[in-house]
């Protein structure tokens, strides 16, 4: 996590070459925006929260029976994941189930 500290730090550490030109001044401004934004808990490079469901609760989000989230894996359209080795624990990324929901395909 990036302090308030550390980016004053950082712009303190850096403006004689900002000021000089070494470093042009729209680019640190923006890597200090970033970093602000980052400060604020809104970083876009954070791994996004992934939740599996269920084959159930696919199905229920999609308005369908358990057996066509079985065709929609085994076509690709949905993702699928094991939890365990004996392949009795199928799981769907929420995500692929949303991108299904608006129409998309999550994988091929």
């Amino acid at each position: 996590m990036i302090t308030k500290s550390t980016i004053q730090n950082v712009r303190q550490f850096c403006k004689p070459a900002v000021e000089s030109g070494i470093i042009p001044a729209d680019q640190f401004n923006e890597l200090v925006r970033l970093a602000r934004k980052s400060q604020d808990g809104e970083n876009d490079t954070s791994p996004k929260e992934t939740h599996l469901l269920t084959v159930q609760q696919v199905a229920w989000k999609l308005n369908c029976s358990t057996k066509t989230v079985h065709r929609l894996r085994n076509a690709g359209t949905l993702r699928a994941v094991y939890l365990t080795s004996s392949r009795k624990s199928l799981r769907f990324h929420s995500e692929d189930v949303e991108t299904v929901m608006k129409g998309g395909v999550s994988y091929e």
